[in-house]
């Protein structure tokens, strides 16, 4: 699976999915369901995870400026080295997250 810019995933199962590198500026993956999906290095631009469920997701060094993460469930999420400039996590659920040297 290699979504796109733009890519509509919602409602989708991603669970461990493979999405390292990929460009996803403005995807939305609204109630996605993807535990231990890999997002490392995507670009995740202006994503939506609203309502999404993502434990133990990887977004190493992902570029998240301006994602929706809101009501989204990313407990034991890695956001090492994030760039989540103007992130939205309002309501979400980031129990046991790392967020070390993340830019927020």
């Amino acid at each position: 699976l290699h979504p796109h810019t733009g890519a509509i995933l919602n409602d989708s199962m991603l669970e461990r999915v493979a999405m390292e590198d990929t460009q996803c500026a403005d995807a939305s993956f609204q109630r996605a369901v993807g535990p231990k999906a890999q997002f490392c290095r995507a670009n995740l631009t202006n994503a939506n995870f609203t309502e999404s469920t993502c434990q133990g997701a990887n977004f190493h060094q992902a570029v998240m400026s301006n994602a929706i993460l809101t009501r989204s469930c990313m407990s034991n999420g890695r956001f090492v080295a994030a760039k989540l400039d103007s992130a939205k996590l309002d309501s979400g659920t980031f129990q046991s997250a790392t967020f070390q040297d993340a830019d927020m």
